[in-house]
């Protein structure tokens, strides 16, 4: 206990409350982000399957689906503030820690340990989204122009 065993993919067995409570939340927001995920994917999915050019030669033209647009906005909403209501208490915990204290070590927080290559990496992969998106934006466009106009 206390160190690395071979293969292992989970965090060491906790010894304080305070981890305890760290590795229960971490492992709360994983199954919510895998919750989510997996949603979004089978929307994806249904959407694709079930709108496509094949199944509907004639599009159906709506704008609004008001009831939607407001469940749309409020369940990350209410997601955010469940999450909340559980990190929220342990962050004070982690907040009011000593230093110098026996119990649990605080590392001081800054940037200046992280090493430029990485934050070129970072700039780098956001870079490359963004002309990603920029590029499917343009697809978009040029696909509703060309239904448009002929």
């Amino acid at each position: 206990m206390g160190k690395p065993w071979p293969k292992g993919i989970d965090f060491q067995p906790p010894v304080t409350e305070l981890a305890r409570d760290l590795q229960w939340l971490e492992n709360c927001v994983f199954y919510i982000i895998t919750v989510i995920t997996l949603f979004v994917v089978g929307l994806l999915l249904y959407a694709t399957f079930r709108f496509s050019a094949k199944r509907n030669p004639e599009p159906a033209f709506f704008t609004h689906n008001s009831p939607l647009e407001v469940a749309w906005n409020l369940i990350p909403v209410a997601i955010l503030i469940f999450i909340g209501a559980f990190s929220v208490p342990v962050l004070i915990v982690t907040s009011k820690i000593i230093p110098g204290s026996r119990d649990v070590v605080s590392l001081p927080i800054d940037t200046k340990r992280i090493p430029n290559k990485h934050l070129l990496q970072y700039a780098i992969t956001r870079f490359s989204l963004a002309l990603v998106w920029a590029a499917m934006t343009g697809y978009l466009v040029l696909g509703i122009k060309r239904q448009t106009t002929g």
